[in-house]
C-alpha cells in the first residue's frame, strides 16, 4: 500500500465544518497527543486555545480559552494537515512553544492528619550544688528543680513552667516562669497564644518577652511544605534525553525529557551557595555537562506564600527574677512577609517597612551543540 503524503487543507472536499480529532505532530515529533480541530466549509482549520496549550503551543493575545481561533492567525507557526493519516504536524521554534515542566520536588504520600487527645505530663530538671574547701566537709549550697506542667486536649494546649528549690541564702523558693495556652489550626498553619510568649519579628528585629494575645503564621505545623524559593532550571533538547542534575557532585534529580523545551522547577539544593552540574544524556548516548552556580537561603519565601505575627499586651520584666513584673504601658506589633516573586520577598512591620531580596548568582549558559542550551529564568 503506498504511503499518502502530506496534503493542505485546501485540498480536502468539505460541505461544511467539519469536526476533526488529529494526532498532533510538532516538528516531525509526536506529542502522544490526540486533540478536537475543526475543517471549515473554506478549507481552515480552527482549535481551542486550551488544547493548542495542552500540546504546547503558546497562543498569545486571545480572550477566551475555549473559543476557537484559526490556525492560520498563529504567528511563526506553520502546519501540515494529513486527512487519511488523521495527524497535524505543527512547525515552530522553541522561542513560540511551551515548556515541559518537571517538578522536581518529591511528592511523597500526603500528610497525615494530627490527632488531638485528652492528656497530661509533667517534665522536670534537678540541679544541686555543693562546696568543698581542702580540709573540710562538703557544703550543701542549693537544690533547685525546673518544671514543666502540659495538660493538652482538642481545644487547645496548656503549658506552665517554673522553678522551685532553695540556696544558702533563701529556704522554699518559687518561681513562675510562663503560663501559656495555645491552640494551632495545621489546615491553615495557624497559631494562637494567650499568656506569656515571646514577640514575632523579622531576622533583624529584637523580641520581647510579654503577657498577652498573639497569631502568627506557623510553617513548623507542616512538614510537607518547602517554604523557601527552590531553583528551576530551563533549556531545550533537541531530541528525547534524560537530565541529571547533580548539586556538589552529588546526583539530586534525574528526568526524561520530551524534545523540545522544558523547565525544571524546585531543584533540592542546599542552603548558600553551591554548584549544579547538569548533564543531558540524548538517545545516542552523547552527553552534555554544564556547571551553573546558584544560591539558596532558606530565611526568603517562596512565590505566593504569606509569612505573619501580630502581638498585643504587656511587656515582661524582671524575667527569671519575678514571677509576676509587667510593665504597665500597652504594646503592640505586626509584622508580614510575602513571597512576591522566586527572587523577592516583601516584608512589612511597624514601626518600620523594610524589603529583602535574594541575591541570585544563577548564570546564562551559552549556547551548546545540537541545539541544547541552559538558562535560569
Amino acid at each position: 500500500m503506498a504511503e499518502l503524503a502530506p496534503i493542505d487543507a485546501s485540498q480536502v472536499p468539505v460541505a461544511s465544518a467539519q469536526p476533526l480529532r488529529l494526532e498532533v505532530f510538532i516538528n516531525g515529533v509526536s506529542t502522544h497527543l490526540v486533540e478536537p480541530f475543526t475543517l471549515s466549509a473554506d478549507h481552515h482549520l480552527s482549535a481551542k486555545p486550551i488544547d493548542l496549550e495542552d500540546t504546547g503551543i503558546k497562543v498569545p493575545g486571545y480572550q477566551d480559552p475555549l473559543t476557537p481561533i484559526d490556525l492560520a492567525t498563529l504567528p511563526h507557526v506553520t502546519y501540515q494537515f494529513d486527512g487519511p493519516a488523521q495527524k497535524i504536524d505543527f512547525r515552530l521554534d522553541d522561542k513560540d512553544r511551551l515548556a515541559h515542566v518537571y517538578d522536581a520536588h518529591a511528592k511523597g504520600l500526603a500528610p497525615v492528619s494530627p490527632q488531638a487527645d485528652w492528656g497530661a505530663l509533667i517534665n522536670y530538671s534537678l540541679f544541686g550544688t555543693s562546696t568543698n574547701q581542702l580540709g573540710t566537709f562538703p557544703r550543701f549550697s542549693g537544690i533547685n528543680a525546673t518544671l514543666e506542667a502540659r495538660a493538652f486536649s482538642p481545644y487547645g494546649e496548656l503549658n506552665q513552667t517554673g522553678i522551685v528549690g532553695n540556696t544558702v541564702f533563701s529556704r522554699d523558693t518559687e518561681l513562675r516562669l510562663d503560663t501559656t495556652y495555645i491552640y494551632s489550626d495545621p489546615d491553615r498553619t495557624l497559631t494562637g497564644r494567650a499568656g506569656d510568649t515571646i514577640s514575632g519579628g523579622l531576622t533583624w528585629t529584637r523580641p520581647i518577652r510579654y503577657g498577652g494575645l498573639q497569631v502568627q503564621r506557623d510553617f513548623g505545623l507542616r512538614s510537607d511544605l518547602v517554604t523557601q524559593p527552590l531553583p528551576n532550571l530551563s533549556g531545550s533538547a533537541a531530541v528525547p534525553s534524560t537530565v541529571d542534575v547533580f548539586v556538589n557532585n552529588v546526583k539530586t534529580y534525574s528526568q526524561d525529557v520530551a524534545a523540545g523545551p522544558y523547565s525544571i522547577t524546585n531543584l533540592p539544593v542546599v542552603s548558600g551557595n553551591g554548584t549544579a552540574h547538569v548533564v543531558v544524556t540524548d538517545s545516542t548516548g552523547r552527553s552534555t555537562d554544564t556547571a551553573v552556580p546558584f544560591f539558596a537561603a532558606p530565611t526568603l519565601l517562596a512565590k505566593g506564600l504569606t509569612d505573619f505575627s501580630a502581638d498585643a499586651g504587656f511587656a515582661r520584666r524582671n524575667y527569671g527574677l519575678l514571677s509576676a513584673d509587667y510593665d504597665r504601658r500597652p504594646l503592640g506589633s505586626a509584622i508580614g512577609r510575602y513571597g512576591a516573586t522566586q527572587w523577592l520577598t516583601r516584608s512589612r512591620g511597624t514601626p518600620r517597612a523594610a524589603l529583602a531580596s535574594q541575591i541570585s548568582d544563577w548564570a546564562v549558559s551559552p549556547e551548546l551543540a545540537d541545539g541544547e542550551h541552559f538558562q535560569l529564568p
